[in-house]
């Protein structure tokens, strides 16, 4: 039978309808505010709710062991990072938010690195938690099933300064913000962790239902969780709590909230039960674990999850070497010959053209004319490369033509023709002048055509 209450403390316990509640944790490194966000984990398991971790820091995969690490812990399905059961993407917010709508699964997401050790760019993550948290309140409508949605390091996501033209940090700070505001409607708690509590948005963090503050001294903390006092408690408590704030041992934490808990005091949080997986590594303790982890039926998610981990396994750069190497080595050891094929288009002269070549003109232009011509049009080709790039006036085509045609005719001169045998019949001779015809003789050589420019030259 589940319990009547979450037992995070034993001075204080929280009613279950803090899976629908907004609860802001503040804390410095090593005072227990991540082990408050295991803790109110494991309660919410205890009491069959459900609850989904965004993991920045990779610190939250120890639920699924026991505290020693050789045994089981709570069932929970991670997402990503170095322990993941299954692979995830920074692209992949929406569908892992489609997952947690959908399923019965309690979740941990991290977002920290892959499966390889690479590390997320920050960017990479603001943009993956905008696109989650914009998901999961669009889709949590649908079945209206409570879950509480925890953030670590949440100042990150929602920071008080947005730098300007950041616009992936404030679509971020507006899904948070969206989801703080409005999702006790569709059944969506959050729970807010940060270690500096003067980076968290304001606009979030006042909309919080409870504050648990771990022992802080740093004066734009302090400030900070003032400036939530002057939103919640009467001025004339502060300094009291305060003075409870700057006291307080490891694990123990003011806890304040006048409306829906009505409590204002220190409480001590229970310590988890679950595998320490954020404790700071040193010579004489690890982060490892030898026992089985609690883990959900993996086939399910794996087949609803099957495109992404084949889009994360062809961007991995190991399988990508391998595949390459592999492929290699098969083309140095099995490589059949290739034939190829080549094609080769013998250009034809134009119809009309070869008309005016017939008889005897054919003849010169095959043993003398070539040559001429050739050189002739080496010398044209140089004038067009310099004027190809900028159009030619009327007057400029017209003198252009004109010199072409002289320096043909003289040409001629010095041309040693042999006979003709077949001389040109009179209409052949009316069409067009010989320093001409040699111009054309010249342009049936390249079928393939000129452009004006070049005609004109």
């Amino acid at each position: 039978m589940p319990p009547r209450a979450l037992s995070l403390s034993p001075e204080l316990p929280f009613p279950l309808e803090t899976v629908t509640q907004t609860i802001v944790v503040y804390g410095a490194k090593g005072t227990g505010k991540s082990n408050c966000g295991a803790v109110l984990a494991e309660e919410l398991k205890r009491a069959r709710l459900r609850f989904s971790i965004i993991d920045p820091v990779g610190v939250h995969w120890g639920l699924q062991y026991d505290a020693t690490g050789k045994g089981p812990g709570i069932e929970v399905l991670v997402l990503g990072g170095v322990h993941g059961d299954l692979p995830i993407e920074p692209t992949g917010g929406a569908v892992v938010a489609d997952l947690v709508a959908d399923e019965e699964v309690d979740v941990v997401i991290d977002i920290s690195r892959n499966a390889a050790g690479q590390m997320w760019s920050q960017g990479e993550k603001i943009r993956f938690v905008a696109d989650y948290c914009t998901r999961l309140y669009g889709r949590q409508g649908e079945r209206m099933r409570p879950i509480m949605q925890i953030i670590d390091e949440a100042g990150r996501f929602c920071p008080q300064q947005i730098p300007h033209g950041a616009i992936d940090i404030a679509r971020c700070v507006g899904a948070v913000e969206q989801m703080v505001e409005l999702g006790r409607n569709v059944g969506i708690g959050v729970c807010l962790i940060t270690q500096r509590s003067a980076r968290m948005n304001k606009s979030v963090s006042e909309l919080a239902d409870c504050m648990i503050a771990f022992r802080t001294v740093g004066p734009r903390s302090v400030e900070a969780i003032l400036d939530w006092f002057g939103e919640h408690v009467p001025k004339d408590h502060w300094k009291a709590l305060l003075e409870q704030l700057r006291a307080l041992p490891v694990g123990a934490a003011l806890v304040v909230s006048p409306g829906w808990l009505q409590y204002e005091g220190s409480a001590r949080i229970r310590m988890r039960e679950t595998f320490d997986s954020s404790a700071t590594p040193s010579a004489t303790r690890g982060r490892t674990t030898s026992g089985k982890a609690a883990k959900p039926d993996l086939s399910v998610y794996r087949q609803r999850m099957a495109e992404t981990i084949e889009r994360v396994a062809g961007n991995d750069p190991k399988a990508l070497k391998a595949r390459i190497a592999e492929l290699e080595r098969q083309i140095r050891t099995q490589a059949p010959a290739v034939e190829r094929t080549v094609t080769v288009e013998v250009p034809t002269i134009p119809a009309d053209l070869g008309k005016l070549l017939h008889g005897g003109l054919e003849n010169a232009v095959r043993d003398h004319l070539k040559l001429a011509a050739d050189k002739l049009i080496e010398e044209v080709h140089a004038g067009i490369d310099l004027v190809l790039d900028r159009p030619l006036t009327p007057a400029a085509q017209a003198a252009a033509a004109g010199h072409v045609i002289q320096r043909a005719r003289a040409e001629k001169e010095k041309w040693s023709l042999p006979r003709i045998t077949q001389a040109p019949t009179p209409r052949e001779s009316a069409l067009l002048p010989k320093a001409e015809r040699l111009i054309l003789t010249a342009l049936a050589q390249y079928p393939q055509g000129r452009t004006k420019v070049q005609i004109a030259l």
